[in-house]
Parts: structure tokens; C-alpha cells; sequence
């Protein structure tokens, strides 16, 4: 046990590394299968839109419809963050346990709990606003206090102020160490990200400076990138969450 108390940074990310990367073609195909419905609605919703005329303008050429194109958008991608993060989530716990689950029947399995992690999501983003409008400092802290709960929710089924509850418990008492660290997986993400920009933006164009089907792709495209980075990030949070319980000793 005192081993694995030990375990650090390097060791979350080799393992994380190693699972998400030995794995790939499964976390590409659940980013498409997730990710795909929601480009094609960014793609008819915001072909014809050219942001830099808009930032120019100071928003007086707006498309027809733009903020109500921008609601549906917004509510849609509201909904696949959501799902993604259910089957993204599942599908790391059941590689983790050498479980060999298709992505059909991890979808199956995250298609009932959308509901209950969409509450999960609103009573998080609630909190969060309470405890701002006492302080901002407040706010910041409890956003990292809670910022377990989905992993309590999808890898342990706890619901709603339990999920909240052990994600506090698990994070108070290691809270620089769980910024230090996500910090670290920012840093290391960030530049991928920015690279995806550069050679997709560059070779199809993006919405900041044109409209065009070319541009809304290539945007679509980098947002996809960023996608499948964020799956690596919630592979290395996994691996945290199962190390703080190890720590605190928590038996769900």
C-alpha cells in the first residue's frame, strides 16, 4: 500500500498513456460516433457566417436567425459533452478492467444515465454560483472540489449530492496536488491543440476569418482534435480518482 501511495504524475500519465493510446481506434471511434451528429448541425447551422465581418461590424451584419441558430448549437452541444462524457468515461473503466465491451453496448449502457448526470451537471453549475456569489475565491475552490463528481457518478453510480460529497472528499485533502497535476495535463494538451489549429486552419481555412463549407469543416475538424485530447485528459483524471480513493481508503 505505502507503494502505491507513492504513485505520482509520471506514473498517472504512463498508465494513462499506455491505456488510452493501446486503445485508440475505440476513443476515435466513440469521438466520431458522438462528435459527428454535432458537426454536421455546426455545419448547417454556420456555413454561411463569416465571424471576423461580424467582430468588424460590431455585430450590426448578423446572419439571419444567428442567435437562434447559436441557442440550437449551444443545446446541442450541451447534450453531446454530456453523452461523450458517459461512454468516454465507460469506455476507460472497462479497458481498465480488461472487460471487452463494444461501444454498442457502452452506448446501451450510458443511454439511461444521461438524465441523471445532466441533473448531476445543472446542481454542480448551481453550487459553483452560489458559493461565487459569496466570493469568487469560493467559487474557484469548490468548482475543483467537485470537479470528480463525474467520475464518481459514472465509475461508482453515485448520484446527485453523493457524487458531490466524495468528490470533495476525495479532492479536499489533495487539493494542490489535483491542480498541480491539472495543470500539467493543460500544458501538455495546449500545444496539440494549438498545432491542430495551425495545420487544419491553414490548409481549410477557419470561421474567424471567412465563411465558406471549407472553413466551418476545417473549424469542425480542429474541434474534433480537441475532442479526442479531452478523452486523454479524462483518462488521466480516471487514474486520479481511483488513486485518491486508494489514499483516503474509501470503500464505495
Amino acid at each position: 500500500m505505502a507503494q502505491e501511495e507513492k504513485k505520482g504524475l509520471a506514473n498517472l500519465l504512463s498508465e494513462s498513456f499506455t491505456l488510452f493510446v493501446g486503445h485508440i481506434h475505440k476513443f476515435l471511434t466513440i469521438s466520431l460516433l458522438v462528435y459527428t451528429p454535432l458537426s454536421i448541425v455546426y455545419v448547417a447551422l454556420f456555413s454561411d457566417v463569416n465571424m471576423q465581418a461580424i467582430v468588424q461590424s460590431r455585430g450590426a451584419n448578423l446572419p439571419e436567425y444567428f442567435f437562434l441558430r447559436l441557442g440550437i448549437y449551444f443545446l446541442f452541444g450541451i447534450f453531446s459533452a454530456i453523452f461523450y462524457q458517459l461512454v468516454i468515461i465507460k469506455a476507460i473503466q472497462s479497458v481498465d478492467r480488461r472487460e471487452e465491451k463494444g461501444i454498442d453496448v457502452l452506448v446501451k449502457e450510458a443511454v439511461p444515465s444521461t438524465g441523471g448526470f445532466f441533473k448531476l451537471t445543472i446542481l454542480i453549475l448551481f453550487k459553483i454560483f452560489l458559493w461565487t456569489l459569496l466570493f469568487i475565491i469560493p467559487g474557484i475552490v469548490f468548482s475543483v472540489f467537485y470537479a470528480l463528481a463525474n467520475m464518481a457518478y459514472v465509475v461508482d453510480g453515485q448520484k446527485g449530492k453523493s457524487a458531490l460529497i466524495l468528490s470533495k472528499r476525495l479532492v479536499e485533502p489533495n487539493f494542490f496536488k489535483f491542480v498541480g497535476y491539472s495543470l500539467v495535463v493543460m500544458l501538455l494538451t495546449i500545444p496539440f491543440s494549438w498545432m491542430s489549429y495551425l495545420v487544419i486552419g491553414g490548409l481549410l481555412g477557419t470561421k474567424a476569418n471567412s465563411a465558406g463549407l471549407l472553413p466551418t469543416l476545417g473549424e469542425a475538424l480542429i474541434n474534433l482534435f480537441t475532442v479526442i485530447l479531452s478523452g486523454f485528459s479524462m483518462t488521466v483524471f480516471y487514474f486520479l480518482y481511483k488513486e485518491f480513493k486508494k489514499i483516503s481508503g474509501a470503500v464505495i
